[in-house]
């Protein structure tokens, strides 16, 4: 049972520090700017995060392989497998980023009204951010079978604490591109 539990109980403080890196920004934008401001911004952050989701299939997808490998102890293919689900994301993440760039006033126009537009750097932050926890997502599953979670729970505080004081800092300071920055 030791093995399971060094195994698994990370993960459970891991998900609870995900979900605050996820959703902290808009507690520190109701608390600095107000209800609208946070609803404008967490509109936008779902928008956007929803063009991203191609990064859940792809790490989905390959995840079955790699770990055959890993178990094979053919680490060459698992290395080559990672990259080329990487080249994949970022084939599309890249397209996807610009277009959103582009099209995304018009998009928010269509979907929720004009006083929903942000900037366009925001969406770029945003982005950027998605296109980071994309490749996060993939080579994350190098940590899960070589079953150190801990790993997962360190990175996941360092994010989630600098998430935290750098909301806290630039948000009343920058506003929504504040929350976008530490994004």
């Amino acid at each position: 049972l030791k093995k399971y539990f060094v195994y698994s109980l990370p993960l459970i403080p891991y998900s609870i520090l995900i979900s605050i890196n996820q959703l902290g920004d808009r507690y520190f934008i109701v608390h600095f700017l107000g209800i609208e401001d946070a609803g404008i911004y967490s509109f936008s952050y779902s928008l956007i995060g929803t063009s991203f989701i191609v990064y859940t299939s792809i790490a989905y997808v390959i995840y079955p392989y790699i770990s055959r490998m890993w178990t094979n102890n053919e680490m060459a293919k698992v290395k080559e497998t990672l990259e080329i689900g990487q080249d994949i994301f970022l084939y599309i993440a890249i397209p996807i980023t610009f277009l959103l760039i582009y099209l995304y006033p018009d998009i928010v126009r269509i979907i929720a009204g004009k006083d929903f537009i942000i900037e366009r750097s925001l969406v770029l932050l945003i982005a950027i951010g998605h296109v980071f926890f994309g490749i996060y997502s993939i080579y994350g599953y190098v940590i899960d079978l070589s079953q150190k979670t801990f790993l997962f729970l360190k990175v996941m505080m360092v994010s989630a604490f600098l998430n935290i004081g750098l909301n806290i800092i630039l948000i009343p300071i920058m506003g929504i591109q504040g929350a976008a920055l530490s994004t």
